[in-house]
């Protein structure tokens, strides 16, 4: 189609001048407007689901923190004794008293032990500082005697050096643990 002649297939020349026909720019701003509702409508889920799950982290760890403190064994009780000290405490149904009483370059231990199961072989165990241990007595829980057992020994640690006394079973569990 050549010349100057308008066919009806064409498009006039004047209709290119002033860009395309508006048509199509109300439809851009409604799709415009929709992915902008579209983005902050997914802020807001990302928002909500962060702050819901920073609140379920802060809950379950205060639970935890709860639930430890609740079951933790209670401290150890350290007191002066005479020319001595007493150490007492618990683990689970366990209890121990023990006054570690030095002497020369040694300690005596007098433990007084209950909650253990009746035919339970027990040891009285003290520990130094550098985690060397020295047994100061064991025994054999009477029946009945899940009441408590009294018990004297001495181990060859340095009354400054104690750094803990236990109770274990045969099997080499502790029962009970108390720090100096």
């Amino acid at each position: 189609m050549s010349g100057s002649g308008t066919g009806s297939d064409e498009v006039p020349p004047e209709a290119f001048l002033d860009g395309p026909p508006d048509g199509d720019r109300p439809l851009r701003r409604a799709l415009r407007t929709i992915r902008a509702a579209q983005a902050a409508e997914r802020r807001r889920r990302l928002v909500g689901l962060t702050v819901t799950a920073t609140v379920a982290a802060v809950l379950v760890l205060g639970a935890g923190v709860a639930i430890g403190r609740a079951t933790a064994p209670p401290p150890t009780v350290l007191e002066e004794a005479a020319g001595g000290r007493v150490l007492s405490g618990r683990s689970g149904p366990v209890t121990m008293t023990a006054t570690l009483t030095p002497a020369a370059g040694w300690v005596r231990v007098a433990a007084t032990v209950g909650g253990v199961e009746p035919g339970t072989r027990c040891r009285l165990v003290v520990v130094d500082r550098s985690g060397r241990r020295e047994i100061a007595g064991s025994w054999v829980v009477p029946p009945g005697g899940k009441a408590g057992t009294t018990l004297d020994g001495s181990a060859a640690v340095a009354p400054g050096d104690v750094a803990a006394v236990l109770v274990e079973d045969g099997a080499g569990r502790r029962l009970v643990e108390l720090t100096a």
